[in-house]
């Protein structure tokens, strides 16, 4: 399965309401996400009863449903909730960012056009449901959890995650520790350094919604920091195992050394593309240093921005309706409604 851009799940909602059905999530969709997602176990069963194949989560079919939510009918922060999970699940550490990227995305710049409805306590009806969603142990996604049983070190069989990684090292059997020395040896440096990458992006990529959450919902925004926990403790644990075998995370100018080696690049060339991904990666590094600076926020704006197509670029810096109106006039642009613009 393709990663989907977040940039498609921004868009607004085709039709009269950019937001979408409000009602979508809690009467259609949340009933074919719980079917989508539960699991049979055999202990739920006798032998008499016991199917011959136990239904499994299908979790690529989450992702697809999310998505077509996203993008068709309602622009829902739950559904971003779920479909984090989803890319959590489908593609480990990676998905973990992306889906914090887009859930600060849909804060930061979709907060007037997305559901739940703010009514008249936002707390209630946006950060309740996040906080629920997100930073429960036990309940929603049970996010904390999730992340620390996720197959994080090792390949295939011979694969740790965070939990059992703890718990095998603090054993101090000579068997354990030969395990864990064997995990290591199948594990590819390059792979120690993209978990630890992914793992410290998501961490900044939390960071900003909650600084979003902050900004648009008060001092009773949700803190997050049971999720945000568990996320500090894998970059910890992958910091550790990057200094033992002494090599330095994944920095910048390497992937940047990379891509120029390429030559120039041209609007829709792969080499374009991997360095607008080299300023999304570093604005989220340079977060994580400096939480309270206000430079990687304006990066992530500018690699948006750069992202998009002449129009919706000019919809973005012009607020003023007349001026847009002007400049479309100008250059034959039509109007977002369909309206072709005479000159």
């Amino acid at each position: 399965m393709a990663p989907t851009n977040c940039d498609v799940l921004l868009e607004p909602i085709p039709g009269d309401s950019p937001a979408g059905d409000a009602t979508h999530f809690a009467m259609t969709l949340a009933p074919a996400l719980r079917e989508l997602r539960r699991e049979e176990s055999a202990d739920s069963f006798d032998d008499a009863t016991r199917p011959a194949v136990l239904k499994k989560a299908d979790w690529p079919g989450v992702v697809r449903l999310c998505e077509e939510s996203l993008t068709k009918t309602a622009k829902d922060l739950r559904t971003g909730c779920h479909l984090a999970e989803a890319w959590t699940r489908v593609e480990g550490l990676a998905g973990l960012a992306r889906g914090f990227e887009l859930l600060a995305e849909l804060a930061e710049s979709c907060w007037d056009r997305v559901t739940p409805l703010e009514g008249d306590d936002v707390a209630e009806t946006r950060g309740t449901p996040l906080a629920n969603l997100l930073d429960d142990p036990d309940r929603g996604v049970c996010f904390p959890n999730l992340l620390r049983t996720l197959p994080l070190l090792g390949e295939g069989d011979v694969a740790l995650s965070y939990t059992e990684w703890t718990k095998l090292r603090s054993a101090r059997s000579d068997d354990d520790a030969d395990f864990i020395d064997k995990v290591r040896e199948n594990t590819a440096t390059d792979r120690f350094r993209t978990q630890h990458a992914n793992a410290s992006n998501a961490l900044a990529c939390l960071d900003r919604l909650r600084a979003a959450l902050e900004e648009r919902i008060g001092e009773a925004a949700p803190a997050l920091l049971t999720l945000r926990s568990a996320i500090v403790d894998l970059v910890g644990l992958l910091g550790a195992e990057l200094d033992r075998i002494g090599v330095a995370p994944v920095v910048a100018n390497e992937i940047a050394g990379a891509a120029m080696s390429e030559g120039v690049a041209e609007p829709g060339d792969p080499a374009r593309d991997r360095l607008y991904a080299l300023l999304d990666s570093t604005a989220n590094q340079l977060r994580a240093m400096e939480p309270h600076s206000p430079v990687p926020y304006l990066i992530k704006r500018a690699v948006r921005l750069g992202r998009l197509p002449f129009p919706r670029l000019m919809e973005q810096v012009i607020r003023e309706p007349s001026a847009l109106s002007e400049m479309n006039r100008e250059f034959g642009i039509a109007e977002p409604d369909g309206t072709a613009v005479l000159a």
